[in-house]
């Protein structure tokens, strides 16, 4: 039984999961299910997979792969970005405004040189005012191309191949060419030409250096249907996340759940040898380097999306694993399958299969080149999968209508973990898009466009009564079916002297010259207030929202 799989150490950490991150709860809140009644969906759904595991939740192999590129890149936006403004960002920006300066005198700017700028500024070694030298000019689009992120991430130069260029100052030669020359060589030999800060170059060197050191990832690759590395997709002590993550309260954390019970999802990560992932009071998990989801039955074995970067060969080696496992424990269809292949999602006539989702977040053509890695396995009979599994509340356990597009078990969408049962939220705000708490909901039924549900704040601002009739509207309906806009001018010199006026089916603070037009000249802004009064000299001035059909009841002459 794959409940007797999973030790009451891993229950332990799977319940302070659900205790932990489940988000506020009311306080007539349903009671905290058993770990093993949240995981009866889990324990239905996966069997297929179980058995194609050999009755195993994980598998597991030592794994060694170079570090790509999309790695090193993510690290160095990070540290360019996030290391306030470290040695990494000052000495790319100094290259830039020596490399400026050595061209066109000036510093003043390390924004990109346009081709009708050239003559613009004037270089200062090169030709007069109606001189443009392309020569020259790709010169310098060239060399600052080297300390662009994505040449030292590859640490070749990656723009257009430029053959013994002459530097204008000393006369020697400049070949570059593309993803061969070395970038970080070339800016060494033009320390003197240019006059770079020779110890800024060193301090830069040493830290891009660092970068390169770990040339391989090792670590035990693992294929698992295990309950806590669908929870803990997203968490790890590697610095990297995603919308999943509970710790963070992902926007899209309660496709997690989803994931867990799905029938097909298997998780793919490249777990750390040196350290666990760390959690709670003494509770470790297997540290997730490198994670992907795959979709796996009888018919495909999909690669979803990676993360924290792409890594294509950890990718095909996790298809051809599953391929073998599945192919050894009775289904033999993948058997003539060699390799995986990579493909535009749903932009190729190899595509056979569309997929979709119900709260996680959809994948699919998400990945950095919108192609995904799959082997199919002859005659495809289902065109649309939805690898979507039940969605249940983390606590009670509830998961009635949870399948259903129309389904209010929820209360908040994607991010919420808990049913509306549990929840201390009830929704969202129709209005300011927040999301309301159970005691701070209000509701307006007679809408035109049907029923508004606001915060308390938002239905303060938008729904009003009328002081005449009692009737309640909403003024984003100002122009529509029988609702308009109606002024009362109070002459403070007669008592109960009410003077009605149409404001010409139009929202006053939409459309202010029409006050303008009925009370003379413009009211000064600071004098409007949607829902208070205006006073002006001696006349008072209120808003109402009154139906149409009560104006001729009240004897208001319109015009």
């Amino acid at each position: 039984m794959m409940l007797n799989k999973i030790t009451n150490y891993e229950k332990e950490m799977i319940d302070f999961y659900r205790k932990s991150y489940t988000g506020e709860l009311r306080e007539d809140h349903n009671a905290f299910c058993s770990t093993d009644h949240f995981l009866r969906n889990w324990a239905r759904e996966k069997c297929w997979l179980y058995r194609m595991f050999g009755n195993e939740l994980i598998l597991s192999r030592p794994a060694s792969y170079a570090t790509p590129y999309s790695k090193i890149y993510n690290e160095l936006e990070k540290a360019y970005y996030d290391d306030d403004h470290g040695i990494l960002y000052k000495f790319i920006r100094h290259f830039y405004d020596k490399l400026l300066f050595y061209f066109y005198g000036r510093t003043d700017s390390w924004e990109p040189l346009r081709k009708r700028d050239y003559c613009r500024y004037q270089p200062s070694i090169y030709g007069g005012e109606d001189t443009l030298c392309t020569e020259h000019f790709d010169l310098y689009e060239a060399l600052r191309e080297l300390v662009t992120l994505t040449a030292l991430a590859k640490t070749t130069y990656q723009y257009k191949t430029i053959n013994k260029v002459v530097m204008p100052k000393t006369g020697r030669t400049i070949t570059l060419v593309k993803d061969q020359t070395k970038v970080i060589r070339v800016i060494q030999s033009l320390v003197e030409e240019l006059e770079l800060d020779k110890q800024m170059f060193e301090e830069f060197r040493i830290r891009l250096s660092k970068f390169f050191n770990q040339s391989k990832l090792e670590g035990e690759l693992c294929i698992s249907i295990h309950p806590l590395d669908y929870i803990t997709m997203s968490e790890n002590s590697f610095n990297w996340k995603s919308c999943m993550n509970w710790h963070e309260n992902g926007c899209y954390r309660r496709g997690t759940v989803e994931m867990l019970n799905s029938d097909c999802v298997v998780v793919a990560y490249l777990k750390s040898i040196k350290k666990p992932f760390e959690f709670g009071d003494g509770y470790s998990w297997n540290n997730k380097m490198w994670r992907m989801l795959f979709v796996v039955n009888e018919e495909a074995i999909v690669g979803i999306k990676s993360y924290p970067y792409s890594h294509d060969q950890i990718t095909q080696d996790v298809i051809a694993w599953l391929r073998d496992v599945i192919c050894a424990n009775g289904h033999p269809k993948y058997t003539n399958k060699d390799k995986a292949y990579s493909l535009p999602y749903m932009d190729d006539d190899r595509w056979k299969i569309e997929f979709e989702t119900n709260a996680m977040y959809n994948d699919f053509s998400c990945t950095e080149n919108g192609e995904h890695w799959a082997l199919f396995a002859g005659n495809i009979e289902n065109d649309l999968v939805n690898y979507s599994g039940y969605s249940e509340c983390v606590w009670c356990g509830d998961d009635e209508y949870a399948n259903q597009e129309d389904s209010n078990l929820f209360a908040c969408s994607q991010e919420d973990l808990v049913c509306k049962n549990c929840s201390v939220y009830i929704g969202y705000c129709g209005d300011c898009g927040d999301r309301i708490r159970v005691n701070d909901v209000r509701t307006y039924a007679g809408g035109v466009f049907g029923s508004y549900t606001y915060c308390e704040h938002c239905y303060n601002e938008h729904v009003r009564t009328c002081p005449v009739t009692g009737t309640v509207g909403v003024d984003t309906e100002v122009g529509h079916n029988d609702m308009i806009w109606l002024a009362v001018v109070d002459d403070a010199d007669s008592n109960y002297n009410y003077k009605w006026i149409l404001v010409k089916d139009r929202c006053w603070n939409t459309h202010p010259t029409e006050w303008a037009n009925l009370f003379g000249d413009q009211i000064p802004m600071e004098w409007r207030s949607p829902w208070g009064s205006i006073n002006r000299n001696k006349r008072k001035v209120a808003l109402s929202l009154i139906p149409k059909a009560s104006i001729e009841l009240l004897g208001i002459e319109l015009f």
